[in-house]
């Protein structure tokens, strides 16, 4: 797997990134065995398939994750395999201090150090994404989300509770699902939940109630029941119902299930139109972040789309709480800079702002309750404080994504798309030859009223790109574009991590990094090309059909190879402790097994003696008696 498999899709990936354009897609992560993993994916243009492809380069153990500790893992993988550095077009990892420091971080001493002509390709916006919702849940105190915690631990420890809740779900003809868990360091998963959660809400309100006070269940009988008689169940069905209440007031329960079972029927039954009226705004309003995210952790190329998607998602969200005449004619840099700190006439009322079917049916029915005024102060808030985030952080003042935007075939045939294509020539200047700068000018002017091009809707965009190369019109044009084609746009690297869920469980702790590396490349290598294991090594003809030489070659020697490496790693480790060692300790370290036999032995040597010197002590004593008696007897 290593030796073989492993390194052959590697030495083909190393053999395209030495001789071409290529971006990175960089990330750590805690493996199950509590391992510290830098993933590095890598994106390049196949010449064999003339399409950009994602494949993963390199899994990395490091034992500490700062600046320096993963500067120097990716110098040396760029050097152990003679990798140029003039090949790196961008970097994306996500803006934390290591890897995106404003000072000191992975990116700036790449560009400062190795790579001077990185492209400025900004941050993972789908990181921005999810910390812009953990800014619009902040106004709410954790309502939602401390349910969803409160529900998926009470449901997923108890055998019992979840077939409650099944059956009752079964009685009200609610679709059964176990709750989900609200993930913190992913702050979207809370629009999953809640969409989950509402459509239990019934089931849970019925299933909660049988864990209130006997005070509680007379004041809030009449909305259960009505659920029950709405629902259609039957008579048997209700005394089943009874059944099951019974059984949960009999429940024993630790002090901390009763506290979480009180919370849960307090935001489901007792405070229930809270906690509908933020669920409801969770759904209308996360469903905008939700699609961001979801459209750039695909992996198709959409670099060309970036910005623009980027101002569609700033603009559509403003204008949910803004004036749609305040925002018209802003560019995409005004919007960024509008000051929302406080209102100067161009919020919209806050009966007019959007904020679900809902909340808007509840207050006209509700118009002076306490509930309905405070949701939408904190509603308010929500909106400004992510609206802040995501103008802080969305690049849209970025000039290289505003210029990459005019590689779309559909901007063709506008003066801006040619202004764009000629400061992406700037940009990109140090990836061209002086010949092609100059002619990339002429190109982009005859490019804009080419009719002949191939139908870009009917391929995706690097294919169609490669196909305008293959006409041989705009060959400059076509290799400045197909090398910003190798930026990523999206956390791609987390599917590495996924996978390597997957991989390394409960049961496989113990697996090494080479060989769950090898299992990364090769898995992502099938995959960059659309075919699997089987449809990949198949032979149309056994015996006329050429075999991979390379593979062959590194098939017969891995075994060789790994035996190698297993004994320059103990030679390695007998070389270190031979520094540590003293004079009198022994020549080499035991195995686990054989230093836990002499344990065991030590251990049954230590029974034996113990026994021995008790039956010993025991017989003086009774001698020592013996003569006592004889002594007086005498």
């Amino acid at each position: 797997m290593t030796h073989g498999l492993g390194k052959t899709f590697t030495d083909e990936t190393i053999q395209h990134l030495q001789n071409g354009p290529f971006s990175l897609n960089v990330d750590e992560s805690t493996n199950n065995a509590d391992k510290r993993i830098l993933s590095i994916l890598v994106s390049y243009l196949s010449t064999r398939q003339e399409r950009i492809v994602v494949e993963h380069l390199k899994s990395i153990e490091l034992f500490k994750v700062d600046t320096a500790s993963v500067l120097s893992a990716v110098e040396k993988l760029f050097t152990d395999n003679n990798i140029p550095w003039v090949n790196l077009v961008s970097v994306l990892m996500d803006s934390c201090a290591v890897m995106r420091g404003s000072k000191n971080g992975l990116e700036i001493r790449i560009r400062k150090e190795k790579a001077p002509q990185l492209l400025d390709i900004d941050g993972d916006s789908c990181h921005h994404v999810h910390n812009a919702c953990k800014q619009f849940c902040g106004p709410f105190d954790g309502w939602v989300e401390t349910l969803a915690t409160d529900l998926h631990n009470d449901i997923k420890w108890s055998a019992d509770l979840k077939m409650n809740l099944r059956e009752i779900c079964e009685m009200l003809s609610v679709p059964y699902t176990t709750p989900l868990r609200f993930l913190s360091h992913r702050w979207l998963s809370c629009y999953d939940v809640t969409a989950s959660n509402i459509v239990m809400m019934e089931a849970f309100k019925v299933m909660y109630y049988g864990f209130m006070t006997s005070e509680d269940k007379a004041i809030y009988k009449e909305p259960i029941f009505d659920i029950v008689k709405e629902r259609g169940v039957s008579a048997d069905g209700k005394a089943r119902l009874k059944e099951l209440w019974e059984t949960m007031e009999k429940k024993n329960m630790t002090q901390d299930g009763k506290n979480r079972k009180q919370r849960i029927a307090e935001k489901v039954i007792i405070m229930s139109q809270k906690t509908s009226l933020i669920s409801s705004f969770y759904m209308a309003v996360l469903r905008l972040l939700k699609d961001y995210v979801l459209l750039f952790q695909k992996t198709s190329t959409l670099i060309h789309i970036l910005h623009d998607k980027q101002e569609e998602l700033l603009r559509n969200f403003l204008g949910l709480f803004i004036k749609p005449e305040a925002l018209l004619n802003l560019t995409a840099i005004q919007l960024k800079n509008k000051s929302l700190d406080k209102d100067e006439g161009n919020f919209l009322h806050k009966k007019d702002m959007f904020v679900g079917l809902v909340a808007e049916e509840m207050m006209k029915k509700e118009v002076s309750s306490t509930t309905i005024k405070s949701f939408f102060e904190k509603a308010s808030d929500a909106y400004v404080q992510c609206a802040q985030h995501l103008q802080k952080r969305l690049p849209l003042d970025n000039e290289f994504l505003r210029s990459v935007s005019a590689i779309d075939p559909s901007a063709k045939g506008h003066h801006l798309s040619a202004r764009y294509l000629k400061c992406l020539r700037n940009t990109c200047r140090k990836f061209l030859s002086e010949e092609e700068t100059a002619q990339i000018s002429l190109e982009v002017h005859r490019y804009q009223v080419d009719s002949n091009l191939p139908d870009p809707s009917l391929m995706p965009i690097d294919k169609w790109w490669c196909a305008v190369r293959a006409t041989g019109k705009y060959p400059a044009l076509s290799k400045m574009v197909l090398t910003v084609l190798t930026c990523f746009h999206g956390p791609m690297v987390e599917g590495s991590f996924n996978l390597m869920g997957d991989i390394i469980d409960i049961k496989s702790t113990r697996m090494d990094t080479t060989t769950f590396n090898a299992i990364q490349s090769i898995k992502y290598g099938l995959k960059a090309r659309n075919t699997t294991a089987l449809q990949h090594f198949k032979k149309k003809d056994v015996l006329h059909t050429p075999v991979d030489r390379n593979l062959c070659v590194n098939m017969r020697s891995a075994a060789k190879m790994q035996k190698e490496e297993w004994t320059k790693a103990a030679a390695l480790k007998t070389q270190r402790l031979q520094k540590v060692k003293t004079i009198n300790s022994s020549s080499g370290a035991t195995s686990s097994a054989k230093a836990r036999d002499i344990v065991k032995e030590r251990e049954l040597v230590a029974r034996q003696t113990h026994k021995t010197e008790v039956k010993r002590k025991a017989v003086q004593k009774l001698t020592e008696l013996a003569a006592k008696r004889k002594k007086v007897s005498n």
